[in-house]
């Protein structure tokens, strides 16, 4: 017999606020409320803008299927 307890996953909403936001020499980033830095999706591309609309396209074209 298996009795381990299966761990059901979880998604809490986060609501932090951008402290402030930046576009440091063509790399868009910033700071959270709570002090996190992050990077946006153009600041993660080394493509710059036009890569980052083909990203932003495909995941906008994703079709998620229906629960």
């Amino acid at each position: 017999m298996n009795n381990a307890v299966q761990a059901i996953p979880k998604q809490i909403p986060l609501d932090l606020g951008i402290e402030v936001q930046k576009d440091i020499n063509g790399i868009e980033m910033g700071v959270l409320e709570n002090g996190i830095p992050y990077l946006t999706q153009r600041g993660l591309l080394p493509g710059g803008k036009d890569e980052a609309l083909k990203i932003g396209t495909l995941y906008q074209d994703k079709q998620l299927p229906s629960p």
